[in-house]
C-alpha cells in the first residue's frame, strides 16, 4: 500500500522541497481518503458443504489408509504362514528320511549277524560233522588222493 500524505507528515518532513518532492511521488488520488476493500462475506451455508466435504475426502484417505495396512499386515501374515507350511513339509521329509536310514542300519546289523553265524569255522564244523557225517583228522593220519591225470571222468557206483 503507498504512503500517503499523513504518513510523510508523521515522518518529520519539514520543508517544501522535501513535501514538494513526496506530492510529485504521490499519486494524484493519494491524498484523498481512500476507503477500505471490504470483503465478502461467504455464505455459511457453501462453508459447511466444503467443510463437509473435505472431512468427507478425509475420512475416506483414512479408510484407503487402514485397507492398506490390513493388506500389508495380511500379506506378512500369509508369508509367514507359507513359511511354516514348507517348514513342517521339510521336517516330515526329514523324518521320514531319518527313520528309513535307521531301519536300513538295523537291517544291515541283522545280517552281518546271520553271516557270522553262518559262516564261522564252529558252524562249517557242525555241518561237516552232522550233516555230510565227515570226521576229523587224526593227528598222525595222513590221507593220499591219487587222481588220474586225464580229462575223463569215471563214475564209480557201489
Amino acid at each position: 500500500m503507498p504512503l500517503t500524505q499523513e504518513d510523510y507528515d508523521f515522518l518529520g518532513i519539514e520543508n517544501l522541497a522535501g513535501i514538494a518532492a513526496v506530492a510529485r511521488a504521490l499519486p494524484h488520488d493519494a491524498t484523498q481518503s481512500q476507503p477500505e476493500p471490504q470483503l465478502k462475506p461467504v455464505p455459511s451455508r457453501s462453508v459447511s458443504v466444503a467443510r463437509k466435504k473435505a472431512e468427507a475426502r478425509l475420512a475416506w484417505i483414512r479408510v484407503i489408509k487402514v485397507f492398506c495396512v490390513i493388506a500389508i499386515v495380511g500379506t506378512l501374515f500369509g508369508a509367514a504362514l507359507n513359511s511354516y507350511a514348507k517348514t513342517a513339509v521339510a521336517r516330515s521329509v526329514y523324518e521320514t528320511q531319518t527313520e528309513q536310514l535307521e531301519a536300513a542300519q538295523r537291517k544291515r546289523i541283522s545280517l552281518q549277524t546271520q553271516i557270522a553265524q553262518k559262516y564261522s569255522l564252529n558252524a562249517i564244523r557242525d555241518y561237516a560233522e552232522n550233516v555230510l557225517h565227515m570226521k576229523p583228522i587224526e593227528g598222525g593220519r595222513m590221507v593220499y588222493i591219487t587222481a588220474n591225470r586225464t580229462d575223463k571222468v569215471l563214475d564209480i557206483t557201489e
